[in-house]
């Protein structure tokens, strides 16, 4: 459930339902898919939207999904099944958050998580009430695994972000993850590079913001100054629409290990 994705399936279901002898009306709907034409057997005007044939498509997946859930009783044990179920739900609140523009055009993508959500709820009575990780500062996502950090934290030494010598990895991953730690991730990088790390790794927790970036204190400028939550949104803003070499790696990077 991508803007990306949707679009191919409108393009696929407009090539195959638009006559090119027809006239169509209603053209400023072309985002949505939207067309009416006047149908001369039916002698009325017939609206075609995409939208009718998504809705027929995401409950074929929610179908599918169901049936992945129900085996999940015979295949997991009830920890494993309980962390399924959770995963599930936070990579629909994940998708939600991340695909602002798909929810705003198609309502109808809302529709999966609450069937699911509903279905979790009456047949198995789980209910993901606390969707940040108690045990995690930042509350790290179910679906990233200590290995995910692990190459985080490659990547970032191997382009001298930060410094293997300063941070190691297991230290890494105790600012990033544990509710009390002395340590503090220094980089070795301009503060903008640095803001732009710290943005990219908000789509892996569900508490990371600025506010939270800045509040605990664990991530420090080459200049050993405490990066601050001004910081980090200046560097949303500014570089939001620009070719920079740096942004475009550590962009390219998460879009390729974490596609969500």
């Amino acid at each position: 459930m991508t803007y990306q994705n949707v679009a191919k399936l409108k393009s696929l279901f407009l090539r195959e339902k638009l006559d090119p002898d027809e006239h169509y009306s209603n053209l400023s709907s072309f985002e949505k898919g939207e067309y009416e034409y006047y149908h001369a057997d039916k002698g009325e005007f017939v609206w075609i939207k995409f939208e009718t044939e998504l809705k027929k498509h995401l409950e074929r997946l929610i179908s599918d999904l169901k049936v992945d859930i129900d085996n999940s009783v015979s295949l997991y044990s009830s920890n494993e099944r309980n962390r399924y179920f959770k995963n599930i739900l936070t990579t629909f609140d994940y998708i939600k958050d991340h695909q602002s523009k798909l929810f705003k055009l198609f309502p109808v993508c809302s529709f999966p998580s609450e069937e699911i959500k509903s279905y979790l709820s009456d047949k198995y009575n789980f209910h993901n009430s606390d969707k940040q990780a108690t045990n995690s500062y930042f509350g790290i996502k179910p679906f990233v695994k200590k290995s995910d950090i692990e190459k985080i934290y490659d990547f970032l030494t191997d382009n001298d972000y930060i410094n293997e010598d300063v941070i190691s990895s297991e230290d890494f991953y105790s600012v990033l993850n544990d509710l009390e730690t002395s340590k503090a991730i220094r980089f070795n990088c301009p503060t903008t590079i640095a803001c732009k790390i710290l943005n990219e790794l908000q789509k892996l927790f569900n508490n990371f913001t600025p506010t939270s970036i800045e509040e605990s204190a664990r991530f420090i400028s080459k200049g050993r100054a405490i990066i601050k939550a001004q910081n980090l949104y200046a560097v949303k803003s500014r570089t939001k629409n620009k070719s920079n070499k740096n942004y475009l790696i550590i962009e390219n990077f998460f879009q390729e290990k974490f596609p969500l």
